[in-house]
């Protein structure tokens, strides 16, 4: 059963935690899927804007505006760098974030 949308809400920043699976390598080519909480927020078109626009990465440009906390854990620019700076741990911001925007379930 669906619910009537709330207008209101396009005149608001919107924030949710939301889940992120990181598949973290293991000896012998597997990986374990560990998980943490993540608060993102929706980016204005400004910000989408001016992301789009850095020709290094613009993935990493916008994860450091959308991320606004990583629960559990004492948040700062530098956690959000060794994030980004380990390949599957960006991949799997990434991934949830696209999630978070479509509005798609984090989960299966």
């Amino acid at each position: 059963m669906s619910l009537k949308f709330d207008f209101k809400t396009l005149e608001q920043p919107f924030e949710a935690d939301w889940p992120v699976i990181v598949p973290v390598p293991q000896d012998g080519g597997g990986v374990q899927d560990q998980e943490m909480t993540v608060r993102f927020r929706t980016l204005t078109p400004e910000e989408i804007e001016t992301v789009d626009k850095d020709k290094i990465d613009p993935g990493a440009a916008k994860l450091r505006l959308a991320i606004v906390d990583v629960r559990g854990e004492t948040f700062s620019a530098e956690l959000v760098e060794k994030l980004l700076a380990r390949g599957y741990v960006y991949m799997a911001l990434l991934k949830a974030h696209a999630k978070f925007v479509l509005g798609q379930p984090a989960k299966n």
